[in-house]
């Protein structure tokens, strides 16, 4: 299946382990391009821009990356079928990119156990992105509520339309 918003992870990987995204808290602002209006003038940071599956914030950084290092990103990641023939910024939106249950869980297993062939601080940095505040997981339609009882220790590390680990 295509992986579409879920793609946001290893995206985020790629960019800031190549550093066409600096740090996890830099801004982008909305340039218009995206077709939903509701957009405008927001401003997102990567890991805003995971939680709430703003597409367009991965765009500039498709762009950045080139289809060159984006195709050698998905081999070095094994990720999926290693696809982006269809589009630098659509391959992963019902393209050419397709990813099986069993392969996304892999990948976040990998993610999770520091086993990704990339700088440890990325892979540290997006994992930090994706640790949910407590008593709650958000995602692109807000707060839901994730009562446990959970030990005192425990954090839920979640993706929109999909929990990580």
């Amino acid at each position: 299946m295509s992986p579409a918003s879920t793609f946001n992870i290893p995206h985020a990987l790629a960019a800031l382990d190549s550093g066409v995204i600096a740090a996890p808290e830099d801004k982008q602002t909305y340039d218009g391009s995206a077709s939903d209006p509701s957009h405008r003038g927001a401003r997102h940071t990567l890991a805003s821009a995971i939680r709430n599956a703003v597409v367009w914030n991965f765009q500039p950084a498709a762009l950045r990356l080139s289809a060159v290092r984006e195709a050698a990103y998905l081999r070095r990641l094994s990720y999926g079928n290693m696809d982006s023939s269809s589009g630098l910024t659509t391959f992963r939106l019902g393209g050419s990119l397709h990813v099986t249950p069993e392969e996304q869980a892999e990948f976040l297993v990998h993610l999770y156990h520091d086993a990704l062939p990339l700088r440890s601080h990325s892979m540290k940095a997006v994992k930090h992105m994706l640790i949910e505040p407590p008593s709650v997981v958000v995602n692109a339609a807000g707060k839901q509520p994730c009562d446990g009882p959970w030990p005192q220790d425990a954090f839920i590390s979640a993706k929109p339309d999909s929990i990580a680990v």
